[in-house]
């Protein structure tokens, strides 16, 4: 993972973008702490997607047989 001062990153927004093209992640740190992650919109929607699969899951092991009672309504 190729790590970046938040000063560097925003002189070089385009050498950021075209190394998360090629499938590398670039850390952003800002005042010595770690600020924010840059990946490509594959790695991002695959995260999404396991992230809100992970909450229903969750949700549904909560809630699950309130909402099916009310599904066979």
């Amino acid at each position: 993972m190729k790590e970046m001062s938040y000063t560097d990153a925003r002189q070089n927004l385009a050498e950021i973008l075209n190394d998360v093209a090629a499938g590398e992640q670039v850390e952003i740190i800002r005042r010595g702490k770690e600020s924010a992650y840059v990946v490509n919109a594959q790695e991002y929607r695959a995260f999404m997607k396991h992230k809100l699969e992970r909450e229903f899951e969750e949700m549904m092991s909560i809630h699950g047989d309130a909402i099916k009672a009310l599904a066979d309504r």
